[in-house]
């Protein structure tokens, strides 16, 4: 009997000590599936449209802000200019950006942290097409 209340207690304890959260016990683990180390145009350019930010920013003076992201040139001058990172960072601190300037995309959720670090990537890669 005391082999089976044992067993039953041990197999608490074992039970009670997993813990799958893989962020917790390994808090870079997102950053591991990141890849960023060639980045080019063509993979950002599925980010932008995956966050609707072609709805706004496409053709060739883009309806928001004058600022066209649907084709490599446009999307590497508005890089160039600074005028790409600080929005999909949603930082405020965009010295090219307006005053009234608003974090995109607007009413969307934020860019994952992981796209984020591939545009930067790309950005500081030399914006390859």
């Amino acid at each position: 009997m005391k082999k089976i209340v044992l067993s039953i207690i041990m197999g608490i304890v074992l039970v009670g000590c997993y813990y799958d959260k893989a962020d917790v016990i390994n808090p870079n683990a997102a950053f591991v599936s990141c890849d960023t180390t060639s980045v080019t145009y063509s993979s950002i350019a599925s980010i932008l449209s995956n966050n609707n930010c072609l709805n706004c920013h496409a053709g060739s003076a883009g309806s928001g802000g004058g600022i066209a992201l649907d084709n490599y040139a446009a999307a590497k001058a508005s890089a160039v200019k600074g005028e790409l990172l600080p929005s999909v960072r949603q930082d405020a601190t965009c010295s090219a950006c307006s005053a009234n300037y608003q974090p995109m995309p607007i009413g969307g959720a934020k860019i994952s942290d992981c796209n984020i670090n591939k545009i930067a990537a790309w950005v500081n890669q030399g914006y390859k097409n």
